[in-house]
């Protein structure tokens, strides 16, 4: 699996070109085809719920966009940083660099908490709308589900490359995993009291 992290001689000829540029006019026609952009939702179904009071689901949103917003902010500010291993494009060879303020922002990880934290910040601000009695605007009920769509999306990606390749793959190569599982170096730490105690 090494192949995975080096670029390929492949990533800048014309059969990638190709099949990129294949893809996006097959996504374009599907998405012209298909009406789904016409297709819109009501203010009930986007802002409110059938099974949740209208002002506890704003809320709930309220405190996850806050939540998300705190977290990016947190990442941001942490003073140790995090290391990543990147493929530099030029030397084609992996370095370990310490990535520090806002460069923390540059994995697709935190790309998805920022995806989560857009979903809830309009999902949020749309349910409070309908709380207040106002009207939400048709830019709202059309971004809704695409940031709820992409949110999960990213986060479903996310998990399964860090649980499937990540955390096995650095397991392999004797990194020390607990680093991207804090849960278990909170229990190591936890039986270490216990033992001692």
């Amino acid at each position: 699996m090494r192949w995975l992290l080096e670029y390929g001689e492949r990533d800048r000829h014309l059969e990638t070109i190709a099949l990129l540029t294949f893809a996006l006019l097959a996504l374009l026609y599907y998405v012209l085809a298909s009406g789904v952009v016409g297709a819109m939702q009501t203010q009930g179904q986007i802002a409110g719920s059938q099974y949740v009071p209208d002002i506890l689901l704003a809320l709930f949103r309220t405190v996850a966009a806050v939540l998300s917003v705190f977290t990016l902010i947190s990442i941001c500010t942490d003073d140790e940083g995090s290391l990543s291993l990147p493929t530099l494009y030029d030397s084609r060879q992996s370095e370990e660099v310490l990535l520090l303020g806002i460069h923390r922002l540059v994995p697709f990880t935190v790309w998805s908490f920022a995806a989560f934290g857009l979903y809830f910040s309009v999902a949020a601000a749309s349910s409070w709308v309908l709380v207040l009695g106002g009207e939400v605007p048709g830019w709202a009920l059309a971004a809704v589900p695409l940031a709820f769509a992409t949110a999960c999306g990213t986060a479903l990606l996310v998990t399964s490359v860090v649980t499937f390749y990540l955390i096995p793959n650095n397991a392999a190569k004797g990194y020390d995993v607990r680093k991207i599982l804090r849960v278990a170096r909170d229990v190591d730490a936890q039986r270490e009291r216990h033992h001692l105690g």
